[in-house]
């Protein structure tokens, strides 16, 4: 691809203003549109909005839209202006807002332009802004600097232009007059356009940037990234068989030869590969097995058994699934074939993991996919083939008939490539797969996660043949698995996704200046990190993961380590962390210790060296030659040398080009890579060491003075350099150096191969790499724009794995002369260009063309004619005669179009050059060529109508009307022709209803071929209409914490069906909710439930969506009071209490008459006679307590009064009036007799309160929400219709009275229905799948829904029958001894009833626990026996069959329990958590009951005292809790290495009532803070005093702080008296009661001088500094406090920028 300028012009676009919108800023979530109200004027050449009239918040920014029509590939427009002519109202000197003010968007990519700060515009009058579209004028949306490639990508298919529309404030009129795009054309006479880029493409390319496929191309691999990959010619994507294919997926189209697939790679059905001709045949045309021509060729032996030939019955062979690789080899004796090839009978590819190694066939993972028929074919010299039928028998597959079976009836296969995928964040991912089936097929994707393969995220789109990511980020990163059905079986794949994050503003940098360190005994070594972002941040150094670093260790806040060199305990794996409020990084560093031993030995060595170097430091400019000798008094071919780095830590490769021989060392130019190396001469034992240090070629006094610039060549995957691998090299700058760069690169100082991509932004891709492609690659970088910065170069040595030595290998180790290659022609190396005269041909058959080859700038050249794209020979009607090609089509030539391609070699020049013709070839009667049809839909492809319009849809071809035949087919799983319902390609429908809604197909064929356009068509309607409950202001609500708030989402249509969910908007748009509650009913709020959620309702006709801001704060229900103007007013002024209480019921004012209210806020007059009066605020908070403030008026000086505000009172007993109030009494009346409730009847309910209306009650079951089948009347009944067994359970009745909230409840259970309910059993069980296996613990309960009946479990095996327990089954120890059928019987009742389930081995090992329906809820219990009992941790989980989202609701309100989505969890179970438990999703239920008998039944069954299993080793246990307040045991355990000894405790804190030892247990009841240390156990002889093991446990890196029960704090600076008395205050408040403050300045005791005050309720501390002085008392100042969960510390730093 050749670029060029000069031929560029410039003309202006006026984008046409029909059709164009006004939508908001947030026009991706908020659909509302104004084109309605859009006005059009001029006759459509200007257009005008009103905003007023839109009804719209005022500061609601709306932005003109461009229909999509007008934009597309506007390529050119790049570096040319885009001109805005409109008109705005508003202040001519108002700044321009910070909003977008052009917005483009383009492939994902979004381009965005902001108005400078000093931009003004006239109010109402006509304005003109122009901004060139290029990368300096335009960024990314959050403001990041976006590349001249990104905004090629997105003009390339540009989708979305907005320009805003009030860009200086206006509110009233705001007008477009018009959009002008200045773009570049090719060929004019208009103003040259010189950095718009014009290209000249190969024959496989088209489009202004060479950015599309040619007709007759398409693209084979899947798009990954921004790029779009290349183009292949379709026949070479075809296998010879087509010529037509989909440019973009390269999907290939009218496959020929009885072929079909998307790439025509399987014969039809009833068609076989003949491998002679690479034909698909008839089946019955073929015969049973190709005869041997003559009796064979030669004598076979396949698998080292002899194939009989002629006709004989496929081999069957037997696949080893135990073996890794099977190989099956084939002997061949007598003759040497000329090809030997394996394949599949139906001519399919090889299956993954079967491939073709010299003769053999091999397997790897033998599996039963890979069974089936393949056969070997041999080709021998004289062109005759002989055929080996070959049946691969897996041990599972079914056997086959005695013939290879036709393609067609199996189940899929799915292809799918690559199947590793990098992306970086924001990239685009197109990822395509081929799949091979011959009926409808289902696609399924899939992510892996730690319950395993889940749902693949909303964020990708799957479509039938590729997997789309548009936008990647790193929760896209993962393990996937596509799964293809059909309804012969499936087939399953896998691909991992890698997204490398981008880095945060912000965020910590850290640098070492080496990662290995060694030491020694009595050194010292500093380690001084560099560390960017480190302001405010926290710096913490780690070995071995414990802070708690050895002795002679000692790191300092900013980062600074020393290591002194006391022991070997120094060395290890050390590790630095840096967190701030951007992120967190981590680094680390690794120590070795050297023993004084290799030290003493080292200096011995060196007293008798008989290896030196002649110099042990060479200081060279980079690109200069390396020489030096290493001396030895031995003889010198001993000499070895290694080159290593960080004093022989690393091991490094040695770079290429390097020579040693017989001790002298050479390199022809060394690189800025090479510095640090060290070359170590050694001949055994002794060896000498040389460093080399690499000086930048471009450093002087001048590069000292501007900024810094780097360039480094580097490998994004070293492990990939591999032969027929695509390598990737990046040459990247970096430094504060303004774009464009300027990128050159050699090879070895020669020009680069063919097959290497060159790409704007540095990235250089070496195309199915070979052993001759490894060498030194160097990368040279200009700067147009900075010339000071010179030219920065870097190299990178490439080695090639996988190749055999050559000669071209061996010559970089020998090192050569680089630019003496090419003799005399070396000086050819100037700019050489080709060209073909004329630059296309159309000729007829019987014509004579001429086509030459001109070449410039060489004196020497060979041209060589081939037709490009197929193979490099000229066809039949073609012949070279010199310089030129001439051309006669014969009569035989068929119509065609092809390419000739003119190839110049150069001497002296690795890469050669290229010019392209094409030549048509036609008919003697026709003009042109024929091409496939271009087809064009109208009215649109996607078209949206109401009920019963008609329509017309018109398809045609406007080029070859009378020549394309047009057909109509329904798009099901397959195409279904329209026969009667249209005509001359019009469809037409009469009347549209719902069965016309789908997908239809046009498809228009000529003798060339055929061509399809989709059309949709979809019913039209107006999306959802939501509404949010509670009502609330722009969206925010605050609530109080640990406060129940129903928040819901409601659909205001009620007559089309709507789907709602909520979404977590701040967290990767986390799926919350499928239901229109947000929460799960009287679930409290806590703080991480903060966020933004939105609510997203979707029909059939679209979506809407609505969000809210949460806001759960812990309100203190604590009195306030405003007081205005000021607190100290003037004698007889009018001043304004303002009394707050956040959620009061009620606030008002009294002053010495109790009895007089006033109302809130206070308005009085105050003069003399109100000193020493008091105003007391009196306010009723939301629980009912009556919280009192009181302001009393004091003289404050001759002429002025002060108002003094005392500490809140909260008074907890009733007033003297509300005692009087005579409490209310609830009742419920059960109107239904009770003979008359029964199973199908109706039960009424009454309940009532005397004096309160009816209308003020609210029932419920369970304590959540009421069954479906009941109905609550106006006046208080509850009404629950064909009662069953599933309406058992609690109703409760409540009301809220003045004075108090009342509730009643009324239990329907089991043995009240005895008479009417059949008695049934069902099972309970208290285990999950994990614990059924062999060795596992099961616990089973024999529920019967009638209380007085008893049960008994029974068991069942082939030689007795025998009673085993009664409710409970339990399993301590699961064997195959209690493999059996249990039953469980009902003992006294009429008709006994009966439950069981089978223990088997199969579903024993198989983990499937067989005592539960797979079909319904399910309950898995996942705590431990152990657990079940008072205070233990209970853990459950619901899980639906079919994914659906489950709630968990219970029949009694107690605290202590933590729902989250599926799972239930009890971290310390009490007494009051005894009940039921329901689990439910919409459309069925389930109930656990977690009882008294269950525990007590535990413990008759001594779970407890079970034989402990011994460890092999001693340890030390810690069971029961793992945060600071939990009760924590640890428990010190003999093993196998010690089986007698006595347990003794040390480090115990004395005088501690929360720790006790009880044996062998260390126990805290509860473990607090300061309890954290360094626990031993101490292992001593029974028989002696003598410790035989002593173990150390650390308590700071096992058991973990509170952090939500930690106490939390707050410093406040009151400078009220600052500048009065001079004394600075500082206020320190805490929500801990229970302990005092610690305060500290500069991290020391606080100065006598300083003060403290406490407030009334201790939780506040007030330190005060008397006569501060700024140049003494500033500093850190620090306040601490602590509770049983641990230790909080909040600091302020006192400093001049405080102060002000």
């Amino acid at each position: 691809m050749v670029a060029y300028h000069a031929s560029a012009q410039v003309f202006q676009v006026a984008l046409p203003l029909e059709n164009w919108n006004a939508v908001p800023k947030t026009f991706a979530t908020d659909r509302y549109e104004a084109g309605d109200k859009i006005q059009r004027r001029e006759n459509g050449r200007q257009i005008a909005l009103d905003q007023n009239s839109l009804g719209r918040p005022a500061n609601d920014v709306l932005y003109w839209k461009a229909p999509k029509e007008v934009l597309g590939d506007v390529v050119t427009l790049y570096d040319g202006n885009i001109d805005i002519h409109f008109t705005n109202d508003g202040n001519d000197q108002e700044a321009p807002s910070n909003d977008e003010f052009i917005w483009l968007r383009g492939n994902n990519i979004d381009l965005v332009h902001k108005l400078p700060s000093t931009q003004r515009f006239k109010a109402n009058t006509n304005a003109t802004y122009s901004v060139p579209c290029n990368e300096r004028t335009f960024t990314r949306k959050d403001g990041a600097h976006i590349d001249r490639e990104n905004i090629l990508m997105a003009l390339s298919d540009l989708d979305t232009f907005l320009v805003k529309i009030n860009p200086i404030g206006g509110r009233r009129n705001a007008v477009l007059r018009g959009v002008t795009l200045n773009v570049a054309a090719r060929d004019g006479y208009l103003d040259a356009a010189p950095t718009v880029e014009s290209c000249s493409c190969p024959a496989n390319y088209t489009g202004t940037s060479c950015e599309k496929c040619a007709e007759g191309y398409g693209r084979p691999h899947p798009l990954v990234g921004i790029y779009l990959g290349q183009c292949w010619s379709c026949r070479s994507l075809c296998h010879e068989r087509s010529d037509q294919c989909d440019r973009e997926t390269g999907k290939c189209s009218g496959c020929q030869g009885n072929s079909e697939g998307d790439r025509c790679e399987r014969c039809r059905p009833g068609y076989i590969l003949d491998g002679r001709s690479n034909q698909c045949v008839r089946e019955d045309q073929y015969g049973p097995y190709p005869s041997q021509p003559g009796g064979g060729r030669g004598t076979y032996f396949v698998g080292e058994r002899p194939y009989g030939g002629q006709g004989s019955a496929p081999l069957r062979i037997v696949l080893d699934k135990n073996q890794p690789e099977q190989r099956i080899p084939l002997q061949i004796l007598n003759i040497q074939p000329q090809s030997v090839v394996w394949g599949r009978t139906d001519g399919g590819p090889l299956p993954a993991g079967v491939f073709q190694e010299n003769n053999d066939l091999v397997i790897r993972n033998p599996s039963q996919e890979q069974a089936g028929n393949y056969v070997c074919t041999i080709t021998h010299s004289d062109g005759s083939v002989e055929r080996i039928p070959v049946y691969l028998d897996y041990p599972d597959a079914s056997h086959p008939g005695e013939r290879p079976q036709p393609i067609g009836g199996g189940p899929p296969k799915v292809v799918i490539q690559p199947r590793v995928i990098n992306l970086k964040e924001g990239q685009r991912m197109i990822v395509q797969y081929s799949v091979a089936s011959h009926e409808p097929i289902e696609v399924v994707w899939n992510k892996l996660t730690d319950q395993g393969y889940q749902p693949i995220p909303s964020l990708f789109t799957v479509e039938s043949n590729r997997l789309v990511l548009n936008r990647a980020t790193p929760d896209a990163a993962g393990d996937y698995q596509v799964v293809v059905r059909n309804s012969h079986g499936e087939d399953k794949q896998e691909i991992r996704i890698n997204v490398e994050p981008r880095r945060r503003r912000g965020q910590p940098q850290v640098r070492f200046q080496q990662s290995q360190y060694s030491i020694g005994p009595g050194e010292t070594i500093d380690i001084v990190p560099n560390i960017s972002g480190s302001n405010g941040a926290t710096i913490t150094w780690s070995k071995d993961g414990s802070t708690n670093l050895p002795h002679g260790v000692t790191a300092r806040e900013d980062g600074y380590l020393r290591i002194e060199g006391h022991s070997s305990d120094v060395a290890g794996q050390y590790n630095l962390d840096v967190t701030n409020a951007r992120g967190r990084t981590s680094s680390p560093i690794t120590v070795q210790w050297r023993d004084a031993s290799s030290q003493q030995g080292q200096h011995a060595n060196n007293q008798y060296r008989r290896v030196q170097w002649n110099t042990h430091q060479l200081d060279l400019s980079e690109g200069h030659r390396l020489e030096a000798i290493c001396r030895t008094d031995v003889d010198p071919s001993t000499l070895q040398l290694d080159v290593t780095r960080q004093n022989r830590q690393q091991r490094e490769r040695t770079p290429l080009g390097l020579s040693f021989s017989n001790g002298y060392l050479s390199l022809a130019a060394v690189t800025k890579q090479d510095d640090g190396l060290e070359f170590i001469c050694s001949s055994g034992d002794i060896s000498d060491i040389l460093t080399l240090r690499v000086r930048s070629s471009s450093a002087g006094g001048h590069d000292q003075q501007r900024s810094y610039i780097a360039v480094q060549f580097q490998s994004r995957d070293e492990q990939n350099h591999q032969v027929g691998h695509d390598i990737y090299l990046q040459c990247a700058v970096h430094g504060s150096v303004e774009r464009p760069y300027e990128f050159t690169y050699t090879k070895d100082g020669r020009p680069l191969e063919s097959n290497v991509e060159v790409h704007p932004d540095g990235l250089l891709i070496i195309r199915n790499a070979q052993a001759q492609d490894a060498g030194r690659y160097r990368c040279e970088v200009t700067f147009p724009r900075a010339p000071e910065a010179g030219t920065q170069e870097s190299s990178y040595d490439l080695r090639i794995g996988g190749a055999a030595a050559s000669g071209y290998d061996q010559h970089y180790q020998h090192g050569g002369d680089y630019g003496q290659h090419g003799g005399d022609h070396g000086q050819q190396s100037g700019y050489v260009e080709v060209t073909v005269e004329p630059t296309e041909v159309s000729l007829a058959r019987g014509e004579r063309a001429t086509i030459t080859c001109r070449v410039r700038g060489a004196e020497q050249y060979k041209v060589t004619w081939g037709q490009y794209a197929h193979d490099t020979s000229l066809p039949s009607f073609a012949r070279q005669e010199g310089n030129d090609v001439i051309i006669e089509p014969t009569a035989d030539t068929p119509d065609t179009q092809m390419y000739f391609q003119c190839q110049v070699d150069v001497p002296g020049q690795g890469q050669a050059h290229h010019a392209y013709a094409p030549v048509n070839i036609r008919g003697g009667d026709q003009l042109t060529i024929l091409r496939r049809p271009k087809l064009i839909i109208e009215p649109s492809s996607y078209i949206r109508v109401s009920h019963g319009e008609k329509l017309r849809v018109r398809c045609y071809d406007p080029y070859e009307t009378l020549r394309t035949v047009i057909r109509w087919f329904r798009k099901e799983d397959i195409l279904i022709t329209l026969l009667n319902q249209h005509s001359n390609g019009i469809l037409d429908f009469d009347s549209i209803s719902e069965s016309d809604i789908g997908h239809y197909v046009c498809r228009g064929r000529n003798r060339v071929g055929y061509t399809e356009e989709p059309v949709t068509i979809e019913i039209s309607g107006p999306p959802p209409s939501i509404d949010i409950a509670p009502k609330m202001h722009n969206g925010y609500l605050q609530v109080p914490f640990q406060s129940r708030q129903t928040i819901a989402c409601l659909n205001q249509d009620k007559n089309t069906s709507v789907d709602i969910t909520w979404r977590r908007a701040d967290i990767a748009d986390y799926e919350l909710s499928k239901t229109p509650y947000l929460f799960p009913p009287n679930m409290p709020l806590l703080f991480e439930h903060n966020g933004t959620y939105v609510c997203i309702a979707t029909n059939r006709y679209g979506s809407t969506s609505k969000t809210i801001i949460l806001d759960v704060q812990n309100i203190s229900h604590e009195i306030s009071i405003d007081i205005e103007p000021m607190n100290i007013f003037p004698i007889d002024s009018q001043i304004k209490f303002n009394c707050k209480l956040p959620y009061a019921r009620r606030i008002w004012w009294s002053s010495i008459n109790h009895r007089r209210r006033e109302n809130n806020p206070l308005r009085m007059r105050f003069g003399l006679k109100s000193i020493n009066k008091r105003f007391i605020c009196h306010a009723n908070d939301i629980d009912g307590k009556l919280h009192r403030k009181i302001v009393r008026i004091q003289r404050y000086s001759q002429d002025k009064l002060i108002a003094i505000v005392s500490n809140n009172t909260v008074d907890r007993t009733l007033h003297e009036k509300s005692q009087e109030i005579q409490p209310s009494e609830i009742f419920i009346k059960l109107v239904t007799a009770s003979n008359d409730i029964r199973e199908g009847e109706i039960i009424d309910i009454y309940c009532y309160v005397e004096g309160l209306p009816s209308k003020n009650l609210s029932w419920s079951f369970h304590s959540g929400l009421l069954p479906s089948n009941t109905y609550m009347t106006n006046d208080g009944h509850l009404l629950i219709y064909n009662f069953d067994k599933f309406n058992l359970g609690t109703y409760t009745c409540s009301a809220d009275t003045p004075n108090r909230h009342l509730s009643r409840s009324i239990d329907f259970q089991p043995n009240n229905l005895s008479h009417a309910l059949e008695t049934s059993l069902s099972l309970q069980v208290y285990s999950s799948s994990s614990d059924y296996y062999v060795g596992g613990r099961l616990i089973v309960e024999c529920v019967s829904t009638n209380p007085s009946i008893s049960t008994r479990w029974i068991k069942h095996t082939e030689k007795s029958i025998r009673n085993v327990s009664q409710s409970f089954l339990f399993f301590n120890k699961l064997t195959r001894k209690d493999i059996a059928r249990y039953e469980c019987i009902s003992l006294n009742s009429t008709k006994p009833q009966t439950i069981g389930f089978d223990v088997t081995e199969a579903n024993l090992y198989m983990n499937d626990l067989p005592c539960r329906s797979k079909s319904t809820l399910q309950i898995d219990f996942l705590s431990s026996m152990t657990q079940l009992k008072l205070n233990g941790n209970i853990l459950l989980n619901c899980s639906s069959p079919d994914n659906a989202p489950v709630q968990w609701m219970s029949n009694h309100s107690v605290h202590g329990i933590v729902v989250n989505n599926s799972y239930l969890h009890i971290p310390k179970f009490t007494a009051k958590h005894f009940g039921s438990y329901q689990c439910k999703n919409s459309h069925t239920q389930r109930f656990i009951s977690i009882s008294r008998t269950l525990f007590d039944s535990i413990n008759n069954f001594d779970i407890h005292k079970m034989k402990v299993i011994q460890p092999n080793q001693s340890m030390i246990e810690i069971i029961q809790g793992k945060y600071v307040g939990d009760n924590i045991t640890l428990i010190c355990r003999l093993g196998y290495d010690i089986p007698h000894g006595k347990v003794v405790w040390l480090n115990i804190p004395s005088r501690s009532k929360h720790v006790h030892i009880r044996g062998p247990r260390l126990e805290f009841h509860p473990f607090q803070s300061e309890h954290h240390g360094r626990y031993k156990c101490a292992i001593k002889s029974k028989r002696s005093k003598h410790t035989l093991r002593t173990l150390v446990y650390d308590t700071y890196v096992n058991i973990h702080e509170n952090n939500e029960e930690k106490p939390r704090i707050n410093i406040t600076v009151d400078m009220s008296k600052l500048f009065s008395n001079r004394e600075l205050r500082l206020i320190c408040y805490s929500d801990n009661s229970d302990a005092d403050h610690q305060w500290s300045v500069n991290d020391r005791l606080p100065s006598t001088k300083v003060s403290y005050e406490l407030s009334i309720n201790d939780r506040t501390s007030i330190l005060v500094v008397p006569d501060f002085d700024l140049r003494h008392d500033s500093g850190k100042y620090q306040c601490l406090t602590r509770n049983s969960f641990g230790t909080t510390s909040k600091y302020v730093y006192i400093d001049e920028k405080v102060l002000r």
